[in-house]
């Protein structure tokens, strides 16, 4: 097997130990894959934390509890080796949507008791047969369009276009 496959058997291993975890238990199917000092950084407010005890207390358990059941639904998963550094390391991407019914407050937002589902991206390095940083970015943005709790106001881009004909270097152009 090679060193890349090696590295994205680790990752998979962890997702599945993570994703089927009981609430309890999300700990230490966090810790079974991770160096005891990980880094894992997450999307604001959620921010960067060291160590699987607190990955699972500040951030999957209020995810879990917020979407349940929630299922990785992967659309790209892949692997590289890092040259920009001294130690022999190994980055693994997966990206997909998290999808889960909507059943309790998430970031202050009404939980809706609908399907929603949330575009991440992950990325975790691997150095000795462990997970020793990990990157969690979750689209909240899309999450809140889908809830309908958008913060941003809405696009104004429409109210520039002018309604009847225009001309653009003497040609004509209908709306």
């Amino acid at each position: 097997m090679s060193k890349l496959a090696e590295v994205k058997g680790v990752v998979l291993q962890h997702y599945q130990q993570l994703d089927n975890a009981k609430p309890a238990a999300l700990a230490d199917a966090l810790a079974s894959n991770t160096h005891p000092a990980c880094r894992f950084q997450f999307v604001h407010p959620f921010n960067e934390v060291v160590g699987a005890e607190q990955a699972a207390q500040v951030f999957w358990t209020p995810l879990r509890a917020s979407f349940a059941p929630l299922q990785r639904r992967q659309d790209i998963f892949f692997a590289g080796d890092n040259d920009l550094v001294s130690t022999e390391s190994s980055w693994v991407v997966s990206m997909g949507h998290l999808l889960g019914l909507f059943q309790a407050p998430f970031l202050g937002i009404r939980p809706t008791g609908k399907a929603v589902m949330l575009r991440y991206a992950e990325f975790n390095c691997v150095a000795d047969g462990l997970i020793c940083e990990s990157t969690l970015f979750l689209d909240i943005m899309n999450m809140m369009a889908q809830v309908q709790a958008e913060v941003l106001p809405p696009s104004t881009a429409a109210t520039m276009v002018t309604p009847g004909p225009r001309t653009h270097d003497g040609l004509l152009f209908e709306d």
